[in-house]
C-alpha cells in the first residue's frame, strides 16, 4: 500500500480526511501531538525544533497521517519514500481564518502548543505565541505561502493531487487519486458544515 501524507494547513477538514482515509483501509493518524504526548505537547518552553525528527520514521508505523506537523514536512517524505502520494485540500482564505481563531478562542491562553507552533513558525520568524498575537496580514502569509510551497515543490509531480474542500465529489476523486474508487458505494459524509456526496467501503456494511 502506498504512503499517504495529507499536506492541507489544518482547520481544513484534516480530521474528516483522516476518517476517510481509514475507512478506505488505511491505517491514519491525525496530528502529531498524539505521538508526543499531552504533557510535552503543552510544554510552551519547548522549542518545536527540537521535535521534528520524533517524526521522520512516523510512516513507517501508520500508512496515511495529516496535519501538523506533516504538512510543512513533504518534502522530506517525498524523498525517504518512493511510493508516497501527497494531498492538499484548501479551504477560502476568509472561512479558514475564522475557524483557527475560533478554535484558538477556547484553548487555554489561546497559546499555539508545541505542535501547531510548528506550522506556524514554519512561515512566521517572529515566532508568536498565540493565534491573537497574529494579524490578519499574518494568517494571510502563512495561508498563501504554505499552498505556493507546496503547489511548487509538487509540480509536474504525479504523486500530489489538489482539491477544494467546498467541492462535491471530493471524497471520491480522492479516492480515484489513491486507486481506490472501484471499491466503493455511495456515501454521505460531512466536513463541519460542508457536505460531500462521497464514497465508502462497499463491505463496511455487508
Amino acid at each position: 500500500m502506498d504512503k499517504v501524507v495529507v499536506v492541507s494547513l489544518h482547520r481544513t477538514a484534516t480530521q474528516s480526511t483522516t476518517d476517510f482515509l481509514k475507512d478506505l483501509g488505511y491505517n491514519a493518524c491525525h496530528w502529531g501531538g498524539y505521538i508526543l504526548g499531552q504533557e510535552i505537547v503543552e510544554n510552551y518552553d519547548l522549542n518545536p525544533k527540537d521535535f521534528k525528527e520524533k517524526f521522520y520514521n512516523i510512516l513507517e508505523e501508520y500508512d496515511a497521517i495529516s496535519d501538523c506537523p506533516f504538512n510543512i514536512m513533504y518534502e522530506y517524505f517525498d524523498k525517504k519514500y518512493d511510493k508516497c502520494k501527497f494531498i492538499l485540500i484548501t479551504r477560502d482564505f476568509a472561512s479558514w481564518a475564522l475557524s483557527v481563531k475560533k478554535l484558538y478562542s477556547v484553548v487555554k491562553n489561546n497559546k499555539f502548543n508545541l505542535i501547531d507552533r510548528m506550522q506556524y513558525w514554519e512561515y512566521l520568524k517572529n515566532k508568536p505565541e498565540s493565534i491573537f498575537d497574529c494579524s490578519d496580514d499574518d494568517l494571510k502569509y502563512v495561508y498563501d505561502n504554505h499552498i505556493k510551497n507546496v503547489k511548487d515543490y509538487f509540480k509536474n509531480k504525479n504523486n500530489f493531487f489538489e482539491i477544494e474542500m467546498k467541492n462535491i465529489g471530493s471524497g471520491y476523486e480522492i479516492a480515484k487519486f489513491l486507486n481506490k474508487e472501484n471499491i466503493f458505494n455511495d456515501f454521505k459524509i460531512t466536513f463541519k458544515n460542508v457536505d460531500f456526496v462521497n464514497k465508502r467501503i462497499s463491505n463496511l456494511h455487508s
